[in-house]
């Protein structure tokens, strides 16, 4: 039970008397078997939850809607930071696209978690200039313009 967070809640019920003991409390429960028990394994189960506390947490840590952020810094050389927000896991693609709408490069193309996320561009063998990129996770697409300058 170390391995189980602290805020999280471990139940142990006994069906047999309808009676349940929080384990965080009291690590041990006295019962009695009087050999009428067909399956005294099926008497018992224990339950591990997330406490209220913490689902409320991960939720407030969890973003309302899709959005793409404007990088930083703006302009820059070589390096810029691309930020993004999934309400839900979401299969997503990042790329980056030259003044022509030519693909230049692809940042993320994968299955990422519901939460915030972050990407580093690093545009050291990138011509100084204007560049897009778009993200697109589901129906949700999204274009901003950066600046490289050297």
């Amino acid at each position: 039970m170390e391995n189980i967070p602290k805020d999280w809640a471990i139940k142990l019920t006994d069906k047999k008397v309808n009676k349940s003991v929080n384990l965080r409390e009291r690590d041990e429960y006295e019962f009695y078997f009087d050999g009428d028990d067909e399956d005294i394994a099926e008497r018992f189960y224990i339950e591990v939850s997330r406490s209220i506390s913490s689902l409320n947490e991960e939720k407030e840590n969890i973003p309302g809607s899709f959005r793409l952020k404007q990088n930083y810094p703006n302009p820059f050389n070589p390096v810029t930071i691309i930020e993004y927000e999934l309400p839900i896991q979401s299969d997503i693609k990042i790329e980056v696209f030259d003044i022509l709408g030519r693909l230049a490069t692809t940042l993320v193309d994968e299955r990422k978690s519901a939460g915030f996320h972050s990407v580093q561009f690093n545009a050291r063998n990138f011509s100084s200039g204007a560049y897009f990129y778009r993200i697109k996770a589901g129906d949700f697409v999204q274009i901003k313009s950066m600046m490289v300058i050297k």
